[in-house]
């Protein structure tokens, strides 16, 4: 699961057209609520360790900051 660091450095690593070529081709329903999920657990992570445990009200960039990285990250395939 990505931090909330890590979200922010993995921004523009891959280029947005491809990005939703590769990675939205075969997402499902399930995969899709997967990352849903897994940004409900980072993001309240972040609201606890960087908004001192204040409620984000602006968390739905945060989540699509989060899942369009982890759509990178899937587009880009496993690492050397």
């Amino acid at each position: 699961m990505l931090r909330h660091s890590e979200v922010r450095q993995k921004r523009g690593a891959f280029p947005p057209r491809r990005l939703a070529a590769v990675a939205f081709a075969d997402l499902t329903k399930e995969e899709l609520t997967h990352l849903l999920r897994e940004a409900e657990k980072a993001h309240g992570q972040y609201e606890k360790e960087e908004l001192g445990g204040e409620r984000d009200a602006d968390w739905a960039p945060w989540y699509a900051e989060f899942i369009v990285n982890a759509l990178r990250e899937r587009a880009e395939g496993p690492g050397p």
